[in-house]
């Protein structure tokens, strides 16, 4: 498989992948709270049938649209997409980013908290969030070829990871699949709440800009929106199947993963995940800071200046350890503030602007190229 394929069609879902796991399902707590809670059968249904189909038809939308208008920062996309009130965007952003850093530092102290063998202290989950904050900061100040590579070598692991966790528990626990199949809905509102994570996770796609500037054709940009999808949500389901395993007592507990892990009775494959999952969270920091620094080195470009060396990681250090005093709320508290707040300021700031707007410009300007 070339390295022009990979950039092109797998590198912007491997991206979107890293962010959403750490943006709340890594540790199953958003496939309890948006999907468990519908039940085994209508929380699958949900995330195969309305989430993934949903995030890659955006996705091809987000894709096309930076195609055509070369904008491959947030800066430059919401300028074409919104005119004069493209600033609206980096309000939602920025609020997005806080709590996006918040949910990482929250995570990392849950790593910490259920990993075998890790002492449970304050002292600790501060060594290694700052640990994250140094790794990231290195990684954005060696720019965006090495991020990409670090993202497309980190999916690979997590997916193979993931796919182990999966056959692992099939083969103590498969028989309970079938008997958490036969619950009854808890819930009828299973297509809402799928509709409601996936206006969380739509807001995110404009992170993977960065990542698009390999996309050349139409065809690509179709394709890779496609796949975006699926490589976002595949490790998901996956963590999904292994979680109806221990259904019902699954949906009651405040850290999935960690119950899940510790039911395979492997301390070396819970050191194992969540070194994957604590890599993810490093790769997802050093993505959406990078994203940042892009829209700070349009503004500069723009102004004839260029942004110096030493914003980058600064910038990977400076917003994250703002965040990192959010993460103090705890995973669940993280979790519920970004659910009632973000989804709604990033529909009216995003997702409809694209069909209403966006579609009808990019139409224009199709139009345009075959005149």
């Amino acid at each position: 498989m070339s390295r022009q394929f990979l950039c092109t069609f797998l590198l912007p879902g491997v991206i979107l992948q890293s962010i959403m796991i750490s943006y709340g399902y890594g540790s199953g707590q958003d496939l309890r709270y948006f999907f468990l809670s519908q039940g085994p059968r209508h929380g699958l249904y949900s995330l195969v049938f309305i989430v993934t189909p949903l995030i890659s038809l955006v996705a091809v939308l987000t894709f096309e649209f930076a195609r055509i208008f070369q904008a491959y920062n947030y800066r430059a996309f919401f300028r074409h997409l919104l005119g004069k009130a493209w600033f609206l965007w980096e309000l939602a952003y920025l609020v997005t980013l806080m709590l996006l850093f918040a949910l990482i530092g929250a995570a990392t102290g849950e790593i910490f908290a259920h990993t075998p063998g890790l002492p449970e202290t304050a002292a600790s989950e501060t060594i290694a969030l700052l640990f994250l904050l140094v790794v990231t900061a290195w990684l954005v100040y060696h720019g965006t070829g090495l991020i990409e590579r670090m993202l497309v070598f980190g999916s690979v692991v997590l997916y193979l990871t993931y796919l182990a966790f999966l056959i692992w528990s099939l083969a103590l626990f498969g028989e309970n699949i079938s008997t958490a199949w036969q619950w009854q809905p808890r819930s009828r509102e299973w297509a809402q709440s799928g509709l409601h994570y996936a206006s969380l996770q739509l807001g995110l796609l404009p992170v993977v800009l960065f990542a698009l500037r390999h996309i050349k054709t139409r065809r690509q940009a179709v394709l890779s929106g496609l796949l975006a999808g699926p490589m976002a949500l595949i490790p998901a389901i996956l963590l999904y199947l292994v979680m109806l395993m221990h259904y019902p007592d699954i949906p009651t507990r405040t850290a999935p993963s960690a119950v899940l892990l510790a039911a395979l009775q492997a301390p070396w494959f819970a050191l194992l995940f969540h070194g994957v999952l604590l890599g993810t969270l490093i790769e997802t920091g050093a993505g959406a800071v990078h994203a940042v620094n892009e829209r700070l080195a349009d503004y500069c470009q723009a102004t004839d200046k260029k942004l110096p060396p030493q914003v980058r990681p600064i910038s990977a250090l400076l917003l994250p350890g703002i965040a990192g005093v959010l993460s103090k709320i705890g995973l669940a508290g993280s979790m519920a503030l970004a659910a009632n707040t973000v989804a709604a300021f990033l529909l009216l700031c995003f997702l409809l602007p694209l069909i209403l707007i966006g579609i009808p410009k990019m139409i224009r300007a199709g139009a345009h190229q075959r005149g």
